[in-house]
């Protein structure tokens, strides 16, 4: 049935900054005001009405897709139809304002593990230059890996962003386990943290008292750091798994 318009006719105190009539549809007004006003009365209590000419407030569509009676609820009987029907609203927005689709599945992460957004099997004394050779990613795409070490640690931040528009597209946090100090690499300030922690005289907290658990027993005691210790004196490996 084509585009419709309607104003706020019923009520005359409900316009724009600019003078212009409301819309009649609640959710193109609101989203315009930046909140809820309908005859003269702010919603919630001592909100401030949107400056439309200053471009503040959402620009909004209300979109039909088919009425309810008659045969077009096939439409919409299922999550899949319902999906369908999203997809096609945000190509055409996508196609109206000449956007980029950025596909955060063409990200594949090789040699490590990630879970929930850590990676781990990282071995001690990775450097930065060498790290981001893990990642297969698409041409529209960069890693960005941030900390103040040579080497990737504990703690250490990798972006993967969009180069054209900015954006971040995934964001990971790096675990070494037994790189309590985050320095990316296992030595003996790594010891005495461990061990200052376990006799309470210090706290690792978060990611670093993680790593501490180089045992994997989900606890820190006397055995991680010895550990960590054989592991200094003795070049015994620890698990990065």
């Amino acid at each position: 049935r084509g585009v419709l318009t309607k104003q706020l006719e019923r009520d005359k105190t409900d316009i724009y900054s600019d003078g212009t009539m409301a819309d009649y549809y609640g959710i193109i007004r609101y989203a315009m005001r930046g909140t809820k006003i309908d005859d003269g009365i702010l919603t919630p209590e001592g909100a401030v009405s949107a400056n439309i000419q200053n471009g503040e407030g959402i620009p909004t569509i209300l979109i039909e897709h088919c009425f309810i009676n008659g045969n077009d609820y096939k439409f919409v009987d299922s999550d899949d139809d319902i999906a369908k029907l999203a997809r096609a609203d945000a190509n055409a927005i996508i196609s109206y304002y000449q956007l980029t689709k950025i596909n955060s599945e063409k990200v594949i992460i090789n040699n490590l593990k990630e879970e929930n957004g850590m990676l781990t099997k990282i071995p001690e004394k990775t450097e930065k230059t060498e790290f981001s050779n893990n990642f297969i990613i698409s041409d529209s795409l960069y890693v960005e890996v941030k900390g103040n070490s040579d080497y990737i640690g504990t703690g250490t931040t990798v972006n993967i962003i969009h180069k054209e528009s900015g954006a971040v597209i995934n964001t990971y946090t790096c675990m070494i386990f037994g790189d309590t100090n985050g320095d990316g690499k296992v030595s003996s300030a790594d010891y005495v943290l461990t061990k200052n922690h376990i006799m309470e005289t210090m706290q690792l907290d978060g990611i670093y008292k993680q790593v501490a658990d180089v045992n994997r027993d989900n606890k820190i005691s006397a055995s991680d750091y010895v550990l960590i210790k054989n592991h200094i004196m003795n070049g015994t490996e620890l698990k990065i798994e």
